[in-house]
């Protein structure tokens, strides 16, 4: 739903300020694996981006996705993961979940080195 233009410009931003992009993902890994969903939305938040780029890429997605597994679990047990961008807010999967009335618990897990 976005222009190749701005996909290329997106692109480009992304390889001229490397060491901004880098930072900025291993901060996202960072609050992920804390489970701070709070500090992962702070860390979403990029003014840069179009609004179309944000609805397409997350909202739009996340009523698709929220639905699907409304659909399947109806049916079946199921696990269900998906990117950190997908989980926070009102519009967020967890949230479309709990409005279509289910109950979700996180899953407390910690990495072995």
């Amino acid at each position: 739903k976005m222009s190749i233009e701005e996909q290329a410009d997106m692109i480009i931003e992304g390889l001229v300020d490397w060491e901004k992009s880098m930072k900025l993902y291993d901060d996202m890994v960072k609050v992920y694996l804390k489970q701070d969903i709070a500090a992962l939305k702070e860390l979403m938040k990029d003014t840069t981006l179009p609004k179309s780029f944000e609805t397409a890429l997350l909202t739009d997605r996340n009523k698709v996705m929220a639905h699907r597994i409304d659909s399947i679990i109806q049916m079946q047990s199921t696990f269900n993961a998906f990117g950190a961008g997908h989980m926070y807010g009102k519009d967020g999967v967890i949230e479309l979940l709990k409005q279509k009335g289910y109950t979700l618990k996180p899953v407390k897990f910690k990495f072995k080195k």
